[in-house]
């Protein structure tokens, strides 16, 4: 069941591995990045999951006043709600790839990640842990 679909972004819980997956369809402009990020804050309350599956092939380049939201008040919010960790998959495009790494590379330690080229592979690795 979607917990939110939009044009840039499908939020949905994944049962077999008790996580939320997002996919983002689309570079979503800045206040849609962040209703989208939310949107997995209330998905991973309702659920009760702190894991979490993230699309990102499509999102293209993440503004840097977005990435420093991320790690400021998202991560807090997020932190409230569980979260325990991610699994992302990557995309080819290098900027969208430095975005998401630059992001991850500043984030609290104590969260699991790790990057994968399919949503497959994402899925199982989360589901493991």
């Amino acid at each position: 069941m979607s917990q939110i679909a939009t044009d840039y972004i499908q939020i949905e819980y994944l049962a077999d591995a008790n996580a939320v997956f997002s996919n983002w369809l689309t570079s979503p402009s800045s206040q849609e990045f962040r209703e989208g990020m939310l949107g997995i804050i209330e998905a991973m309350r309702q659920h009760k999951t702190g894991k979490i599956v993230s699309d990102t092939r499509n999102i293209g380049a993440i503004d840097l006043a977005d990435q420093e939201w991320s790690l400021t008040d998202w991560t807090v919010k997020a932190l409230e709600a569980g979260y325990k960790g991610i699994a992302i998959v990557i995309s080819s495009d290098i900027f969208a790839q430095m975005s998401v790494t630059d992001i991850m590379d500043k984030a609290d330690g104590g969260l699991f990640y790790k990057y994968f080229d399919s949503v497959e592979e994402a899925r199982q690795w989360v589901a493991a842990q």
